[in-house]
């Protein structure tokens, strides 16, 4: 090795140079048989590869298997590929990743090595949407919070000390509804029922620190 490959980065260290320049790939593609969000090689090149290019990154890939059937009128391909990213210094790092994909004419194995390389890309350099969780439901806001906090200590002063208790007492006063699926509003309703007084009480209070 030469003293100016000494003095090169290492491939991991150009890979995490890479991964502080790309942060996040949002879902920006849709699928418009489906209907759903997706991040596309495109997309993910857009914001990788000039990344790649500025720390000295080439990747080079590598079929390791192949398979293909025909299901229906689509050629089905299904592909394993290693990924070598090459360091300026000439050192490597390889992954192996899957690749699937369907298309009704020539395009199957071009589109399983798309996703192929997609999949590399976003595990090796570990890179997130910057998106909520779809599955997490709506965000939380700070009144709801407070709301849930004030229900639970009216409900104790009523007698309603467990979560079990207050659950089956909004329900009832709701007419079967579930508690933890109660909004604000459902909320605020339900902590007059629970002690209006109270209610009033902790509204005054939370008005004068409010004006403080």
């Amino acid at each position: 090795m030469s003293e100016t490959s000494k003095e090169l980065p290492t491939v991991i260290q150009s890979l995490t140079n890479v991964m502080r320049d790309v942060r996040s790939v949002s879902k920006s593609d849709t699928n418009t048989h489906f209907g759903f969000r997706f991040r596309g090689i495109d997309i993910v090149l857009e914001h990788v590869a000039p990344a790649l290019r500025e720390h000295g990154v080439v990747v080079i890939p590598e079929v390791l298997e192949q398979t293909s059937e025909l299901v229906g009128k689509n050629n089905r391909v299904v592909v394993k590929v290693a990924y070598t990213f090459w360091g300026p210094a000439g050192d490597k790092v390889t992954a192996v990743v899957p690749g699937e994909a369907m298309d009704a004419q020539d395009k199957a194995s071009s589109k399983a090595m798309s996703v192929a390389f997609r999949t590399a890309l976003i595990q090796a350099l570990a890179i997130p949407t910057g998106e909520r969780d779809p599955h997490a439901g709506e965000p939380v806001g700070r009144k709801l919070i407070q709301l849930q906090q004030q229900v639970k200590a009216a409900g104790a002063v009523k007698g309603l000390a467990t979560m079990q208790a207050l659950r089956e007492d909004y329900a009832l006063w709701s007419q079967g509804a579930e508690i933890e699926a109660a909004d604000e509003k459902d909320l605020a309703d339900y902590l007059k029922h629970l002690k209006p007084a109270a209610t009033q009480t902790m509204q005054r209070r939370q008005s004068a620190g409010g004006t403080r």
